[in-house]
This record gives C-alpha cells, sequence and structure tokens, in this order.
C-alpha cells in the first residue's frame, strides 16, 4: 500500500490507503470495529485489482500482435502434417522393435530376481547364520571360563555367596 523509495516504480496515487495503524490494536480496531475503514480497503483493493486487470490485458494484447508479427514474417507453417507422418511411418518398425526388446528384458529380469520371502531361501539363509552364531557363543563361553580361572574372581564370587546366605539368614 505504500510507495517504494523511489517514486518512479509506484507513482503517486491519490486513492493510496489513509489507514496507516502504528500498532496491532489500531489495525485490530481498524478492521473490526470500523465498517468505514473496512469499506474503503476493499474498495481500494478492487479499484487495484481492475487496474492491474486493464495492464494485463494490455501486456497480452501486445504480445498477440507481437505473435502475430513473428507468424506472418516466417512463410512456412512450423509443422507439417505429411512430412512428421512421413517420418514416424519410417521410425515405426524400429519403435516396434525396440518396445518388444524392452519387454523380453524385462520379462528375463523378472524371471531372473531373487525372492526374499521365498520359504527355502529364508530356511537356507537362517540355517547359514547358525556357524557364526556357534563360533560368536563359544567365543564367549571360553572368555567366561578364562575370567573364572582367575583366583581373584574366584574370591570375590565365593565372598559374595557368602554374604548373600550370610544377609538371608539375617532377614529370616
Amino acid at each position: 500500500m505504500r510507495h517504494g523509495p523511489d517514486h518512479t516504480h509506484f507513482p503517486s496515487r491519490p486513492h493510496m490507503s489513509s489507514f496507516r495503524p502504528h500498532s496491532a490494536a489500531a489495525l485490530r480496531s481498524g478492521l473490526f470495529r470500523s465498517p468505514e475503514t473496512l469499506s474503503s480497503l476493499r474498495y481500494e483493493a478492487a479499484e487495484r485489482f481492475l487496474r492491474w486487470r486493464e495492464v494485463e490485458c494490455a501486456v497480452e494484447g501486445i504480445n498477440a500482435c507481437h505473435r502475430e508479427t513473428v507468424s506472418l514474417s516466417v512463410n512456412e507453417p512450423s509443422w507439417n502434417k505429411a512430412k512428421w507422418e512421413a517420418e514416424w511411418e519410417s521410425r515405426l518398425s524400429q519403435d516396434v522393435a525396440t518396445s518388444c526388446e524392452r519387454e523380453n528384458t524385462a520379462r528375463d529380469q523378472a524371471q531372473q530376481c531373487f525372492d526374499p520371502l521365498h520359504l527355502s531361501s529364508l530356511i537356507s539363509f537362517s540355517v547359514s547364520l547358525f556357524g557364526p552364531a556357534r563360533g560368536k557363543l563359544s567365543r564367549s563361553i571360553s572368555a567366561f571360563v578364562d575370567k573364572l580361572a582367575d583366583s581373584q574372581v574366584r574370591m570375590v564370587m565365593v565372598g559374595s555367596l557368602c554374604l548373600g546366605i550370610g544377609i538371608g539368614m539375617m532377614i529370616r
């Protein structure tokens, strides 16, 4: 609604809005409690829309004149149906062959694909995991046994057992 910094882009108009609220409360009271302000803003908006539409129609008219000038200056038409049909017929057999080749390739790929939800695939995959799982389990058990071989760990475990039995007897 306001003018730009240089008045050449937005020439001054006498119907520019005089409603310039300085706070949100002033805006609210102007829009919702003042029917005169609201009607003047609506009138100005409608007037600006009509002006914009006039300018757009003028621009469209200029573009249409330019297109007519360009089309009159070129003697041959931009699209020749007979020429297009001749080119299309010559390429038809190549297009059909290419299409058939794509269908055959897609069909071959569909037959060769691996279905991850196939029952035998799932069973064989599960069985193949037993070997690594067994190796990991044996390594963890051997590491646990090695820890138990340490005398300090044995002492801590026996002490914890005795402490647990003693606390249990006292509570009882």
